[in-house]
């Protein structure tokens, strides 16, 4: 069998492990937005209230939900799960189908603690990534074959990412941003010369992403018709303090740190355990003629990193006057993953690590294996010791799913619907009663910020 395809389907393992296991049977993660992605998917099916939430996320995310909920007929925080794990299946086809070679490394960036975090609870970013990475591989993939099919795809593309994430409407300056960084960076690097079709390249990614805005446009102005604002809500949050802003962005970015450092570990336990059988000096890939280094000859590694470069800009720049909670994983890690990708090519183009797949012992394949799947699958949970063991503050992931779905039953069960039930805020434990049901209106005590 291939073992590759083994790789992949322990991979795919770890996160269905993850999802299900700590995210619906071992607790209820869910966060603010969770319960009203639920309830707008539940909106569509039309089995709850018009509360007037519908316009602060993009439809994207809650319309996959209800699809699952309505084919299947599970709860949709279930079907959530079968999202989270789905998406993770679609990336790994996603590096088999357009990079095979360095499929090894790609899918062992997967297991890490933030992707796992996003795949364990019920956010947009389950969609959204995906999303973003075929966008990045098909923009990539250069700008050959018919002008017309490639602008209408690419066009499609920025609107997919746009409907997961309202952030997806800088889609397109991220690839235009992308591409110039690549064109700079080959010419640096002595591999890439800018001429006509790099120029139509960059023209045409430019043309798709103003077709794309034509539409979110119109989405915008319908969600300010409806609501008064064009994401259907006020998100601008002025007079910020620049020391404690300064200080939770070098801490979110630095916490992306540990994503590389995990997908290190992995490479250096493969190659320890190929090194026997390759010999101790054996490094596949010899330095290129005529170019500093055979990996820069990829385009896409440019294109990868500067995509994931622009996206992390702009998440910083948002988060200077937007009202975020946190500029944590799940809103910087679409950006790494990019840089991961990236940098995950070049190592490949480097060094032979599907190689070193293929040249381990049954024996040895078995033992890498088992522990990727036993490390992976506790990630999570050996990040909750060390916080408190550290001091460090826990978020609080609530009781088992069934057993918190049973008491809100039982408590608000009686109440009939389209009733009015007062929570004490986002802190109560009882607003996941929001998702089980959506029939209800919640209503927040006076002062208190719905989000």
């Amino acid at each position: 069998m291939n073992r590759k395809f083994v790789l992949a389907a322990v991979v795919s393992a770890i996160v269905a492990y993850t999802a299900f296991w700590e995210g619906c049977f071992g607790a209820c993660s869910c966060i603010t937005d969770s319960v009203y992605y639920m309830r707008f998917a539940e909106r569509m099916l039309g089995n709850g209230v018009d509360d007037g939430w519908f316009a602060t996320w993009p439809v994207g995310y809650p319309a996959v939900l209800a699809a699952i909920r309505g084919v299947t007929g599970l709860d949709v925080f279930v079907a959530s799960k079968l999202v989270g794990v789905g998406m993770c299946i679609a990336l790994l086809a996603m590096f088999w189908k357009f990079a095979r070679g360095a499929f090894a490394i790609l899918a062992l960036g997967l297991v890490n603690l933030a992707f796992l975090k996003i795949w364990r609870s019920t956010l947009s970013e389950q969609c959204f990534i995906p999303a973003m990475v075929l966008l990045g591989f098909v923009i990539a993939g250069g700008a050959d074959g018919s002008r017309l099919k490639r602008i209408s795809v690419w066009a499609i593309l920025f609107v997919t990412v746009f409907l997961f994430r309202y952030v997806g409407v800088f889609a397109p300056i991220w690839a235009v941003g992308a591409l110039l960084f690549t064109f700079i960076m080959g010419r640096l690097a002595g591999v890439e010369k800018l001429d006509v079709r790099n120029v139509r390249w960059l023209a045409d990614v430019s043309l798709a992403g103003c077709i794309a805005w034509c539409f979110e446009g119109g989405y915008l102005i319908l969600n300010r018709l409806h609501t008064g604002c064009l994401t259907g809500m006020e998100r601008v949050e002025l007079g910020k303090e620049a020391e404690s802003l300064i200080i939770n962005m070098v801490a979110a970015y630095g916490r992306e740190i540990q994503i590389f450092i995990i997908l290190a570990f992995w490479v250096l336990l493969l190659w320890l355990l190929a090194r026997k059988s390759l010999g101790c000096g054996h490094v596949a890939g010899c330095l290129g003629k005529g170019t500093p280094l055979p990996m820069l000859e990829d385009q896409r590694l440019f294109f990868f990193v500067g995509m994931g470069v622009m996206y992390y800009l702009t998440m910083g720049a948002l988060s200077t006057v937007g009202n975020f909670n946190e500029l944590g994983f799940r809103l910087l890690y679409p950006g790494t993953i990019m840089v991961v990708i990236g940098i995950s090519l070049a190592v490949a183009k480097w060094l032979d690590v599907g190689g070193w797949l293929d040249s381990l012992s049954s024996l040895r394949f078995s033992a890498y294996l088992l522990v990727l799947f036993v490390a992976g699958c506790n990630l999570l949970s050996g990040e909750l010791v060390v916080r408190r063991i550290l001091g460090i503050s826990v978020y609080d992931i609530g009781e088992p799913y069934h057993q918190k779905k049973l008491e809100l039953i039982e408590k608000y069960g009686a109440e009939k619907a389209g009733s009015r039930i007062c929570i004490k805020g986002l802190g109560d434990p009882d607003f996941f009663i929001g998702c089980l049901r959506p029939d209800l209106f919640i209503e927040f005590p006076k002062g208190c910020n719905r989000y």
